[in-house]
């Protein structure tokens, strides 16, 4: 078990606390949710530092990690969806793209014995989606602006799909090298 291993089991472990704090009904459950899901993200952004800087990738880190930030930001998005903050078509849109990742990851780990790696454009979106989930939990805003910014997060989630199903295709189907 090294670091970054060590840090996605700390993000597991938060998501309990998220939920709780979430719908606590304390002073200031929304900041203090927004506080622990940023300090989610900043266990995701340095255990991947960490993990590639000091050579610390592995098998079970690839597979950790993902689950980790995944579940994390299922959870903050169910729990915003059950306080009416964002509509439920969000969910059912991030679980069908979810679902389409897992399903191609499976199959790409069955014929290959390893996971697709994840591509700029797909960090760029989980980015946006991140920040914008932050920025949620602690901010209200008007439903019409909600739904908007959700609109742009989704784009560019269904954009990063289309680049991880085209490189995950290639590299499943692609041209074999010597062949015409």
């Amino acid at each position: 078990m090294n670091i970054p291993n060590i840090l996605s089991l700390i993000r597991l472990g938060l998501i309990p606390v998220f939920v709780g704090v979430y719908f606590s009904g304390l002073p200031h459950d929304s900041l203090i949710a927004g506080l622990i899901f940023l300090v989610a993200f900043l266990t995701d952004v340095a255990d991947g530092y960490i993990a590639r800087r000091f050579n610390m990738i592995t098998r079970l880190g690839r597979l950790l990690d993902p689950m980790a930030d995944k579940l994390m930001k299922a959870t903050a998005v169910t729990c915003m969806t059950i306080r009416g903050v964002i509509p439920i078509w969000v969910i059912i849109i991030l679980v069908a793209k979810e679902l389409t990742m897992l399903i191609g990851s499976i199959v790409f780990f069955k014929r290959l014995k390893d996971v697709p790696s994840s591509n700029w454009f797909g960090k760029v979106a989980e980015g946006y989606l991140c920040a914008l989930v932050f920025f949620l939990i602690i901010v209200e805003l008007p439903f019409s602006v909600i739904v908007t910014l959700w609109c742009i997060a989704l784009l560019l989630e269904l954009l990063a799909l289309s680049v991880y199903s085209a490189k995950t295709y290639h590299a499943l189907y692609g041209e074999k090298k010597g062949t015409t």
